[in-house]
């Protein structure tokens, strides 16, 4: 009998960095499987979306289960967004063999965004479920906005870890039709969906509604107007307004400014039964005010003259807790990957309580001693595999050397993106923001011609130098990730969907 040594030398080290990586659970049979041939569909405004799924069901028999679906609307439109999330659950029964479900989803008449996930369950001797992944829906005003591309993605049977056990693998059964009832499931699903969908339709117009008359009440108070004016006279044009009403005449509010040079300005606050609370602003002119008054300041003085001689300070960030009070947060770093930060608190007009702290990543120290092993483990593996097992063929390792393939940037951020939204539904919020960051700057550094690893100072010195469009929208999402990343802000479902948003409209 004839081995390739070298064929088996690979798969003996693929082997072996894929039990170090993904455990050793491994499942050698599927009952059912699930398939989508794209993870994004995109339908004009006024089209009926219908997404179809294929089933292949290897029990020899028909399973019955609960088929839970659970959809998140967006509309990000005219600067106002909502988020609305629906869940529900029904009976569904997937055929014997190979089989096809469709779902209707509706239509809507302006643009918006469906976030589906699928969960079916069911009990065949054990407890077995099956969760696809969040597929997108888009609706959108022209078909040049119509992107559908095949993506297949496709999901089976998980059983619980305590009742795990091998199932007789058996050979793949014909095609056998149930037309009556498939087709009265699969009506049904469309009249499910399409009442879900109508429902938060609804609900979606009662927020808008809310919105206005929320807008409406900001609009007509003396105050919000006075302050506004300011900001006019002092230059500044109206640039984006975000709108959080928990009622007609309350709720939270930020209106941002901005001046043809760049300069950004901020009015926020909130109203509670038509009576204005906390209603602060924000200008270029304060910061720089503030910066030269923590320059004069001793102390700060001190630091940068003992303690940070070797580092360099990025971009500072004010966190505005009421008009006469704002947190300072200086944040340098090093060559050698340390960091420090200088806060202090600027109150009536006066530097107080500077201090100095340095910037650690608990989570990379504890994890450090793991990251040792396995790269040990892979070292000592590649080391073993060459000596022993590798055959080269000269023609292969030319033809691997010479290759250069061309880096697919758009597709690697939108997946960073969807890898962040994992990241935040498993409680990893921060390292979900990081992400986002990283997959912006992975996109623009390529689209931009520098094709390496880029800070969001540098890349927003770059956009400005390029007088690349979408530079407000990288500033305000490279901003709110800093802010996380620097544990200087607590992340929120809402705000991470909405820096979501964000890097969905500039990766491209």
């Amino acid at each position: 009998m004839n081995i390739n040594c070298g064929l088996l030398g690979r798969l003996i080290f693929a082997l072996a960095l894929s039990l170090m990586f993904t455990g050793t659970n491994i499942v050698f049979a599927e009952d059912i499987v699930f398939s989508l041939n794209q993870t994004e569909y995109y339908f004009l405004i006024g089209q009926d979306a219908i997404i179809e799924m294929d089933e292949n069901n290897t029990y020899g028999k028909r399973i019955k289960g609960q088929l839970t679906y659970t959809i998140t609307q967006e509309i990000n439109q005219g600067g106002f967004y909502s988020s609305k999330v629906h869940s529900q659950s029904k009976s569904f029964v997937v055929e014997n063999g190979y089989s096809k479900a469709n779902f209707a989803f509706g239509t809507s008449d302006q643009p918006t965004t469906l976030r589906v996930k699928l969960e079916f369950n069911y009990n065949e001797k054990v407890p077995v479920t099956i969760e696809l992944d969040e597929f997108l829906i888009y609706f959108v005003e022209n078909q040049n906005q119509q992107k559908n591309e095949e993506d297949p993605m496709q999901s089976s049977s998980e059983k619980s870890e305590q009742q795990s056990q091998e199932q007789p693998q058996q050979e793949p059964q014909e095609p056998q039709q149930h037309p009556a009832s498939s087709k009265i499931q699969n009506n049904q699903m469309n009249q499910d969906t399409k009442a879900l969908k109508q429902q938060m339709d609804k609900q979606v117009q009662e927020q808008k509604q809310m919105e206005e008359e929320f807008k409406k009440n900001l609009e007509n108070n003396s105050e919000l107007q006075e302050k506004h004016q300011e900001m006019m006279d002092k230059g500044y044009t109206p640039e984006e307004t975000s709108l959080d009403p928990s009622a007609n005449d309350s709720g939270k509010f930020e209106f941002n400014y901005s001046k043809p040079g760049g300069e950004k300005a901020s009015l926020k606050g909130e109203m509670k039964n038509g009576t204005m609370e906390n209603l602060r602003s924000l200008t270029e002119e304060d910061k720089q005010e503030m910066m030269q008054k923590l320059g004069e300041n001793k102390e700060f003085q001190k630091f940068n003259e003992e303690q940070l001689k070797r580092f360099n300070n990025t971009q500072p960030q004010f966190n505005q807790l009421t008009q006469n009070h704002t947190e300072i947060t200086i944040p340098y770093n090093n060559s050698e990957g340390k960091s420090m930060n200088i806060t202090a608190e600027y109150i009536d007009g006066e530097i107080e309580k500077v201090s100095l702290s340095e910037k650690k990543d608990e989570e990379s120290s504890n994890n450090l001693w793991w990251v040792l092993l396995i790269l040990l483990a892979c070292i000592v593996g590649w080391v073993i595999y060459n000596k022993y097992f590798r055959v080269v063929n000269p023609q292969t390792e030319i033809a691997e050397i010479n290759l250069n393939k061309p880096v697919d940037y758009k597709k690697e951020a939108k997946k960073m993106i969807v890898e962040a939204e994992k990241l935040f539904g498993d409680k990893k919020e921060k390292d979900a923001y990081e992400k986002v960051s990283r997959g912006v700057r992975f996109y623009f550094s390529y689209k931009l011609g520098t094709k390496k690893e880029i800070t969001n100072t540098d890349l927003l010195k770059l956009m400005r130098k390029k007088k690349n469009g979408k530079y407000l929208d990288v500033q305000k999402c490279l901003g709110m990730c800093s802010l996380v990343e620097f544990a200087k802000y607590k992340p929120n479902r809402k705000d991470f969907d909405k820096i979501v948003g964000i890097a969905r409209k500039v990766v491209v």
